[in-house]
């Protein structure tokens, strides 16, 4: 098994991730409407604003976890790598290359080995060498080799909440994701641990294209490259108030909602 690919130095972020005209529904409820967002490999897009604007639902669209909501409708246009997720992508093949990792680490109940052989055995590789070639390889990528190689035996719980959320990146990445969808990972962490999730989300970043939910400015300041501002829109569902670059956005918003939201954190 090869190492984990970097983004070569130089080369121009590519979009693996267009987004145009998304609106879903659940029911008769609009949670999103009309969004459009890139997302480049080497660059992490921050989704930022209120709760309720559909922000975790977006990121569900783009792995397709909606489908598993009963009721919902999606429209729009969601295509990875130029193929439309819906037509011309398997959900199966779609998961593998679109990781999600919620809130809480959500480890399966087995052992910390059988956490990354399993998706490996089914999806990757049988032979006992490459998988053990690969899971030092994730666990390296996540940083927790050293902290673990010892005890890959123990039960993923063992670990703290943070080991176990690198867990959730590293079962994630052997299957050698395009992108990494993050739905607020620090949120149940430690600070000490939400330091390191976060330099190892930075690290991650010249590997894949990233896209993050955060309520906090501060953290989206720090870690993404792009910002998208989603608010409530006249039809109750969430809409992009304004994306651009972080820094530009954060210090000079443009649209009014925008500012009503960042106004506390401004005045900081």
């Amino acid at each position: 098994m090869t190492k984990l690919e970097l983004l070569p130095g130089g080369r121009q972020p590519r979009d693996v991730v267009q987004v145009e005209s998304l609106s879903v529904n659940y029911g008769a409820r609009v949670v999103l409407d009309g969004v459009s967002l890139r997302a480049a490999r080497g660059r992490l897009l921050a989704l930022l604003g209120p709760s309720g604007a559909g922000k975790s639902t977006l990121l569900h669209c783009l792995n397709r976890m909606t489908d598993l909501v009963p009721g919902c409708r999606v429209e729009g246009t969601i295509r990875l790598d130029g193929r439309d997720v819906h037509r011309a992508v398997p959900v199966t093949m779609l998961r593998r290359q679109v990781g999600l990792i919620f809130q809480k680490p959500n480890p399966f109940p087995l052992s910390i080995w059988r956490n990354l052989e399993l998706p490996l055995r089914e999806h990757v590789t049988s032979n006992r060498a490459e998988l053990a070639d690969r899971i030092e390889d994730v666990l390296e990528a996540v940083g927790l080799w050293k902290e673990v190689q010892g005890r890959l035996d123990d039960r993923a719980e063992t670990l703290s909440g943070g080991q176990q959320q690198r867990l959730c990146v590293a079962r994630a990445l052997t299957l050698s994701p395009k992108v990494l969808l993050l739905d607020e990972p620090t949120s149940a962490l430690d600070p000490v641990a939400t330091r390191v999730m976060e330099d190892l989300i930075t690290r991650l970043k010249s590997e894949l294209a990233l896209v993050m939910v955060t309520h906090d400015p501060s953290q989206a300041r720090r870690l993404a490259d792009d910002l998208a501002v989603l608010v409530e829109g006249p039809r109750g569902g969430g809409i992009i108030a304004e994306q651009g670059p972080t820094g530009q956005l954060l210090e000079r918003p443009a649209h009014a909602m925008t500012v009503a939201y960042l106004g506390n954190w401004r005045s900081r």
